[in-house]
């Protein structure tokens, strides 16, 4: 194994470790948080299925105030959202309808972008709502 040393400066600029964190962990999101998010592609897919046990979590989502999904229920499957990025933001919105049987609503939603895939998990009391801004390069 190479030591941390042994790597050459120009090799270790050319890392981008936020992105490598991003498409690695989950980002939890809670009330009132903005992710952001950029993209260099004008179309953006979204996976939204729930995050732990199907205990009824109800979401509506948003993209720039145009309502996609209304009261949907998250399922194991996960629900396929294309997006077409037809401005410099788009603010993508998740609210929480309910909180299901169980505790508080947990959605994944899953953003492909430029060949990453970015996750992230609700954590959401019922009418409260999150949000992903996505910008185009």
């Amino acid at each position: 194994m190479l030591k941390q040393s042994a790597y050459r400066d120009s090799v270790k600029q050319n890392i981008n470790l936020i992105k490598m964190m991003d498409s690695v962990q989950m980002n939890v999101l809670k009330s009132n948080q903005v992710m952001s998010v950029f993209s260099k592609s004008k179309t953006v897919r979204i996976e939204i299925y729930d995050g732990g046990q199907l205990d009824g979590d109800r979401i509506t989502l948003k993209a720039n105030d145009k309502t996609l999904l209304t009261n949907f229920e998250t399922k194991a499957e996960p629900k396929v959202v294309n997006l077409e990025l037809n401005a410099k933001k788009t603010a993508l919105v998740l609210t929480a309808n309910n909180v299901g049987t169980m505790s508080t609503n947990t959605a994944v939603i899953e953003i492909f972008v430029d060949g990453q895939k970015i996750r992230a998990l609700t954590n959401l009391k019922t009418n409260e709502s999150t949000q992903v801004d996505l910008y185009l390069k």
